[in-house]
């Protein structure tokens, strides 16, 4: 999140009159938290245009600069590593990925790179540069380097797609799959069968871990079913009684996918520990669940108030789920949001239904959440901590 961040504005010539009206709507946007934001003579983007020759060399200039501030990205490696990564990217017009077990090792080999160790600490060194993407929190996602993103791209849209634009629903009906097909882009609902015919059957165990890793789907019920919360759809939300705690981004912003992921989880989490799938109601912008054998929960996502709304059924149980929520969090913050997920947290007061904060809500002694709650895993350890691991620790 702290990295520089440039904002370019095509086709300048074209709205140059109108570069006041840009102006405002940006510093709207950005507001003043984009601390990061290279600007440009003043201006909270560089105006380019191609076709008139405006802008590219000043954006290049200030990229190159912010390239050689970057001091901490510097980085002393061997002959035998610039090696290893020169024929590792010479693949890319032949393969998207290559195999650790066989095209790797084949690398390796030629380059006189003899130990694992070695070997993991540069694809390491090159996947937190940025070329290419190694992933290896499971050993199915470890066996593959991607050299081309827009295969992972292009895999992971075959399912989370607007089902209106992209989604004929007769094209699965010779294979029987209609209605998978149905219950995956209407219900969010889908099977290992759907998954395995939309990817030809080609690396399957590998997106489903992906997807699994990146908290974009969650085991549901049975084996081979799954739920894949971005496909949802906003519903009413029902009512549901409860004690309210309010997870408020309104300091900053609530990113799209927060609240899927955080779905996500819940449901993984629930599922792992007592019930059946006739106790989780789940849509778009709410889902309702038994996430303790002692309380139900309610989630309720506001993109106008930017915030994420908690509702337990059990007073006693506030502290508990406050702290498994704000876990949840955590994880999603440093495993996707590097780190950057900020918001505050209001409980309501028991003396009226007004929303206080949590720090306030700990010094009165007739709190639930007075004296505060019992610790759990440092902020630090949670993108250290693989998805199985942390789920079993809340």
């Amino acid at each position: 999140p702290n990295a520089p961040l440039f904002l370019v504005g095509t086709f300048f010539a074209q709205i140059e009159n109108e570069r006041k009206q840009v102006e405002l709507g940006l510093l709207d946007i950005v507001r003043e938290q984009m601390s990061q934001l290279r600007k440009f003579e003043g201006s909270l983007f560089f105006p380019v245009d191609n076709k008139e020759n405006i802008g590219i060399v000043p954006l290049r200039k200030e990229i190159e600069r912010c390239i050689l501030n970057e001091t901490n990205k510097h980085q002393d490696v061997s002959i035998r590593w610039m090696a290893f990564l020169d024929d590792i990217l010479s693949c890319k017009n032949q393969k998207q990925y290559l195999t650790l077990s066989q095209d790797i090792k084949l690398i390796c080999d030629s380059v006189g790179i003899r130990s694992l160790p070695e070997r993991d600490a540069a694809l390491s060194f090159f996947h937190n540069r940025g070329f290419l993407i190694h992933l290896t929190a499971t050993e199915t996602l470890k066996n593959l380097v991607i050299i081309e993103p827009k295969w992972l791209i292009n895999g992971l849209s075959e399912i989370i797609r607007d089902h209106h634009i992209h989604v004929d629903f007769d094209q699965f009906e010779s294979a029987g799959l209609k209605e998978d097909a149905r219950k995956t882009f209407l219900e969010g609902i889908t099977t290992r069968d759907f998954l395995d015919y939309v990817w030809d059957g080609n690396h399957v165990d590998f997106f489903i871990d992906l997807m699994k890793r990146t908290m974009l789907l969650s085991e549901w019920g049975i084996k081979d079913r799954y739920l894949v919360p971005s496909l949802l759809k906003n519903t009413v939300v029902p009512q549901f009684d409860g004690y309210r705690i309010l997870f408020d981004f309104s300091s900053s912003f609530l990113p799209i996918g927060v609240f899927q992921r955080l779905v996500c989880l819940c449901v993984e989490y629930t599922t792992r520990k007592h019930t059946t799938m006739n106790d989780i109601s789940v849509s778009g912008n709410y889902a309702t669940l038994p996430l303790l054998s002692t309380s139900r929960i309610q989630l309720v996502e506001d993109i106008n108030d930017q915030s994420i709304t908690l509702f337990v059924t059990e007073i006693s149980d506030c502290i508990t789920v406050m702290n498994i929520i704000q876990s949840m969090l955590q994880k999603i913050s440093a495993d996707v949001m590097g780190k950057g997920l900020k918001y505050n947290v209001l409980v309501e007061s028991n003396e009226s239904e007004e929303l206080v904060d949590i720090k306030a809500a700990r010094a009165i002694p007739d709190s639930p959440f007075y004296d505060g709650s019992r610790d759990r895993m440092q902020a630090s350890t949670y993108q250290l901590t693989d998805l199985d691991s942390f789920l079993r620790n809340l």
